[in-house]
């Protein structure tokens, strides 16, 4: 963590400060911003742990009971730190970031909480023209809402919590998407 908040420290004199404010004196744009606006990485629509704010419905089967659900999603990617190549859309960003995902059984007496997953991480993104990249570590727990501790067939009480590191590579082609990736826990 010191060697982290040393490298900061360095590197913070040749950083600017806002996307609209990025020219030195001698009217040479920088190739550094702190606190960028947006990743050069765009984010994943189909994971459902992407850091964003959502409401999904659910119908749920499961070998116990069927109920309808809800998802509810809160979190967000911050940009910390970003090298610019010359288009200003390419080159690496470091960033942080944070989420809160909860499960919610629409059918219990009182919407019944089932689950809530906690996720905060270090992203570190990169984009070449179509090409992009992100590479992640990141903490996640997971804690069981108390009604269905409460419940009939309650599971048992375990606390679970684990760090993931995980890589994506994606291409752009026109409208579409392909990517790829894999994570080790």
């Amino acid at each position: 963590m010191r060697i982290l908040a040393l490298w900061f420290i360095l590197l913070l004199p040749g950083l600017s400060w806002a996307e609209e404010t990025n020219t030195r004196p001698d009217n040479h744009k920088s190739n550094r911003n702190i606190l960028p606006i947006g990743d050069v990485f765009r984010p994943l629509l189909a994971d459902p742990k992407e850091p964003r704010f959502f409401v999904s419905f659910h119908k749920t089967k499961s070998p116990v009971s069927n109920f309808n659900s809800a998802s509810v999603g809160v979190g967000q990617n911050f940009g910390l730190l970003r090298w610019k190549k010359n288009n200003g859309k390419d080159g690496w960003q470091l960033g942080w970031f944070a989420g809160l995902f909860s499960q919610f059984n629409l059918d219990g007496a009182s919407n019944d909480l089932l689950n809530t997953d906690f996720t905060i991480g270090i992203p570190v993104t990169w984009r070449n023209g179509p090409w992009s990249a992100r590479y992640r570590i990141f903490h996640q727990s997971s804690h069981l809402g108390d009604e269905l501790l409460l419940g009939n067939q309650a599971p048992v009480r375990e606390n679970l919590s684990f760090e993931k590191i995980d890589a994506v590579f994606s291409y752009e082609w026109k409208q579409w998407r392909l990517y790829a990736g894999a994570g080790y826990l």
